[in-house]
């Protein structure tokens, strides 16, 4: 478990800084290009050239209910436009003592699971 979420950070950071990694070749790009299409790959380099954006993967589980009832994640721009996703971070973080944001789109509805 250890290795597999090591190896998942780093590739985590690698779509984060896609256009960087990519410039430099690096080792694990392969992985991003066995899993992603030439069109999503485009668009990977397209936002992390343009943006500057920080991953974090939490060494976390979830646990979940079951037998409830799943959902669709929320992916950005696939089932969540990202105006409105952009306009959620823009006004929470505008509350006082909030400096970071988590973003989960797991299928599963919010009340079905739990961090541990």
């Amino acid at each position: 478990m250890e290795a597999d979420f090591v190896e998942t950070q780093v590739l985590i950071r690698l779509m984060v800084d896609y256009a960087n990694m990519a410039a430099k070749e690096h080792v694990l790009l392969n992985r991003i290009e066995i899993a992603t299409l030439e069109e999503e790959r485009l668009v990977l380099e397209e936002l992390s050239s343009r943006s500057q954006y920080v991953a974090t993967l939490l060494n976390i589980r979830i646990v979940g209910v079951k037998g409830f009832m799943t959902g669709l994640p929320a992916i950005p721009d696939t089932y969540l436009p990202q105006e409105v996703l952009d306009k959620m971070v823009e006004v929470v973080l505008t509350v006082p003592g909030i400096f970071m944001i988590l973003y989960d789109p797991t299928a599963k509805p919010p009340w079905t699971t739990e961090w541990e």
